[in-house]
C-alpha cells in the first residue's frame, strides 16, 4: 500500500432552507372572484406574465348600463339636432324666436358633453374589468399561492408571491460552519 494525501468530502447531513432575498407580492388590482389560477408553487415566471384573473359580475352589467344610457343620450342627441334643424327654417321664416334657438343649441351641446362623459365612463368601467389580470412584478419563482381558484379577494390581496435572488439557510454545529465550502 501507498500512503498520500487527499481531499476528502465529508457530508454532514442539516436542515436548511431556502429563502428569497427579493420577494414580491402580485396583488389583485382590483374585488372579485378569483377565475383562474395560471400557476402554482415552484412554476418559474417572467415580469410580467398573467398569474391568475380576478373577475367582477357588476363591472359588465355597469357597463352594459353605461352603454344603454350613452345610447339613450345619443337618441336625444339626434332629436335635438333635428328639431334644431326644424327650428332654423321656422326662424328663417320669422315663427320663431331667436331666444328660443339659443336655448337649442345650448341644449345639443349640453347633450354633446353628456354623451362624452357616459363613453368616458363606459371606458373606465370597461378597464376597471382589465385590471383583474394579476401580473407578475418580476421574474422568478412563485414561491406561495395563498389562495384557491373560486375564492373572493380583495383589492390588494396577495394572489402569489414571486422571489428571485435565492439565499440558503442551513442549521448546523457552529464546528462545521469552519470547513464550509462552496463548490
Amino acid at each position: 500500500y501507498v500512503v498520500q494525501s487527499a481531499d476528502v468530502r465529508i457530508l454532514t447531513p442539516a436542515f436548511g432552507q431556502i429563502d428569497s432575498a427579493d420577494a414580491v407580492p402580485a396583488r389583485a388590482r382590483i374585488s372579485g372572484t378569483l377565475i383562474e389560477l395560471r400557476v402554482r408553487e415552484g412554476d418559474s415566471v417572467s415580469r410580467g406574465q398573467v398569474l391568475a384573473v380576478v373577475a367582477d359580475a357588476r363591472l359588465p352589467l355597469q357597463a352594459q348600463a353605461e352603454g344603454a344610457q350613452a345610447a339613450a343620450i345619443q337618441a336625444q342627441l339626434g332629436q335635438a339636432r333635428s328639431d334644431l334643424q326644424r327650428f332654423e327654417r321656422l326662424h328663417a321664416d320669422g315663427f320663431y324666436p331667436t331666444q328660443r334657438l339659443e336655448q337649442q343649441r345650448a341644449a345639443i351641446a349640453a347633450l354633446e358633453d353628456q354623451l362624452q362623459a357616459a363613453r368616458a365612463q363606459r371606458a373606465v368601467t370597461v378597464e376597471t374589468g382589465a385590471q383583474g389580470a394579476v401580473l407578475a412584478s418580476v421574474g422568478g419563482t412563485v414561491l406561495r399561492v395563498p389562495v384557491r381558484r373560486g375564492a373572493v379577494v380583495m383589492m390588494g390581496e396577495a394572489i402569489a408571491l414571486v422571489g428571485s435572488a435565492y439565499i440558503v439557510r442551513l442549521r448546523l454545529p457552529e464546528r462545521h460552519a469552519a470547513t464550509l465550502r462552496r463548490d
